[in-house]
């Protein structure tokens, strides 16, 4: 497995076609409605976005950021923490998709890739999780 942005953009529009609706609408109408997620949103500007910082030369320096309303599928979800740690309870006990198909997403006892997982050691725990990147910006979320 390797990590590929097109391919997740490419599974959004698949998504909207099967659907026939927005990616921030299915994201809406299947996930945040459902799990009562009320700040669970696709980021189509830059309300609730924070500055992002580099530290360089001994200080915190501005960092250009990019915010797209045309990204889906691989970026551009905003949430908090506390919404995060209910998405994930819900993945990982069925109510989005099936135990099964979480098992598939994880990467196999030899990858650190997966189907949309990757492995997160934490000395002898290993967790699951996926990060998320954008310039001067780094998220990640793991599970165990």
């Amino acid at each position: 497995m390797s990590y590929s942005n097109s391919a997740y953009f490419l599974l959004g529009k698949i998504i909207e076609q099967k659907y026939q609706m927005a990616y921030k609408d299915i994201l809406q109408n299947y996930i945040a409605t459902p799990l009562n997620l009320h700040d669970f949103r696709l980021v189509n500007s830059s309300q609730n976005y924070f500055d992002s910082y580099r530290y360089t030369d001994n200080s915190w320096q501005p960092e250009q950021d990019y915010i797209s309303k045309y990204i889906i599928g691989y970026t551009g979800i905003s949430s908090t923490t506390t919404e995060m740690n209910k998405l994930n309870y819900a993945l990982f006990h069925g109510k989005i998709i099936s135990k099964e198909s979480v098992e598939l997403m994880k990467p196999a006892a030899d990858s650190y890739f997966g189907r949309g997982m990757m492995k997160v050691p934490f000395y002898e725990v290993i967790m699951y999780g996926h990060g998320g990147d954008t310039t001067g910006s780094h998220t990640c979320v793991n599970l165990q």
